[in-house]
């Protein structure tokens, strides 16, 4: 193992979690860390962090021993909800096929063909490729699979090569369970460059192969000889994972507030708030607040697409997000003022396709009236305890 770290979150009850196999090499860089860990014979590791340990022959720790520990060890990443197609894809032996995003259902790849992902989201319900088959990504990907991910011997698994594109680009979301096989397997003599997630199931890499990015499963089954390498795809989600929501003003400036999980990631998602005016209506002047790297700006809707209108203030203190806007300028005349309001998170900086949803509650909370009276005028803090909240904007002399 060339970088990254091992781990597994459950508690054993006093059966092994983590095994390191004989002869095995970990990176003295990394850390391995389980409830009940298992080195075995000749192998060598760099810090270990453990409950419980058992050692082998010969076993050498390059780094520290740190003991006990707390479980679970890491946050694991949001998993999408989606639904596969009906149509069915084959790569017939020694063809090959270019795939735009979309929905299919089952996608085989037979011997010699070749697969090319030419970007976006792909919700499928298998996919098998056989022995020496390419399948290739000429942009980012997620890839989400709702049963289960069989790859044969011989296989690349990888960008596309003059892409500019890494294994970091390209995500595998695989819902499936473990059956006569398992949810995912990569047959001897792999090259993958890709990250997957598996929650559900085993990733199984076979022996010679060699992966680069991140591997996440309910299981992890590593044959001997392989070769492991971190390019994560999987970044702190707790910075997208909203607790507590809040909407307040003060006769002449909005507050939108968001409290996450963990210190906002402006690097690695895109914080909004999506204003849909008048609320539940096809209107063409709704509005977004948008914060990310580089970007804090109000921005509206022509029917189309998203236009600039003007920078917005937005603070950071701790876990909180505030977007700072003026009343005037998200106000519509001409319209009654039901206001539907989400905040949303995306995958990404200054980017909108891959979204970010795991609020622990995402029904619909109602805001009355009487709660912001006759605005303007200030008004008491309001707690919106949910993703999608209704605020009634009742402007006494600007709206009838």
């Amino acid at each position: 193992m060339n970088s990254g770290d091992i781990g597994a979150n459950g508690d054993g009850g006093g059966s092994v979690t983590v095994t390191i196999g004989l002869n095995a090499r970990v990176s003295s860089s990394s850390k391995i860390k389980g409830d009940y860990i298992w080195l075995k014979t000749n192998s060598r590791v760099g810090d270990v962090y453990y409950n419980e340990i058992k050692k082998g022959m010969n076993v050498k720790i390059l780094g520290e021993e740190y003991t006990p520990i707390d479980l679970p060890v890491s946050s694991l990443p949001y998993f999408p909800s989606f639904s596969p197609g009906t149509t069915d894809i084959t790569v017939n032996v020694g063809e090959t096929l270019v795939l735009e995003k979309g929905d299919y259902r089952d996608v085989e790849v037979k011997t010699n063909g070749r697969l090319i992902f030419s970007g976006g989201i792909y919700n499928l319900k298998s996919l098998v490729a056989s022995s020496n088959t390419r399948l290739y990504f000429d942009a980012p990907s997620e890839v989400r699979i709702e049963e289960r991910m069989s790859i044969g011997t011989n296989c690349k698994v990888r960008p596309k090569p003059g892409s500019g594109i890494d294994a970091s680009d390209i995500v595998f979301y695989v819902y499936g369970t473990d059956g006569s096989k398992k949810a995912v397997e990569f047959g001897v003599n792999n090259k993958v460059e890709v990250n997957i997630y598996a929650p559900n199931g085993t990733i199984w890499l076979k022996t010679n192969c060699d992966a680069t990015g991140a591997y996440i499963g309910k299981y992890i089954v590593v044959d001997t000889n392989v070769k492991l390498t971190l390019d994560s795809a999987f970044t702190n989600y707790a910075s997208a994972d909203k607790i507590d929501l809040y909407f307040y003003n003060d006769g002449t400036y909005a507050y939108f507030k968001e409290t996450l999980a963990a210190d906002p990631d402006p690097s690695s998602f895109t914080y909004t708030v999506y204003l849909d005016k008048p609320a539940g209506e096809d209107y063409q002047q709704d509005f977004r607040l948008v914060y990310s790297d580089g970007i804090a700006e109000l921005q509206s809707w022509d029917g189309s697409e998203w236009n600039y209108v003007s920078d917005i203030t937005v603070t950071v203190d701790g876990r909180n997000i505030v977007f700072i806007v003026s009343l005037s300028s998200i106000s519509n005349p001409s319209i009654l003022q039901d206001t539907n309001v989400w905040f949303v998170e995306y995958y990404g900086s200054n980017s909108y396709e891959f979204e970010v949803d795991r609020a622990p509650n995402t029904e619909s909370y109602l805001i009355k009236y009487y709660e912001i009276p006759n605005l303007p005028g200030v008004t008491a803090l309001v707690f919106i305890p949910a993703v999608l909240a209704t605020v009634y904007l009742v402007y006494r002399w600007r709206f009838r």
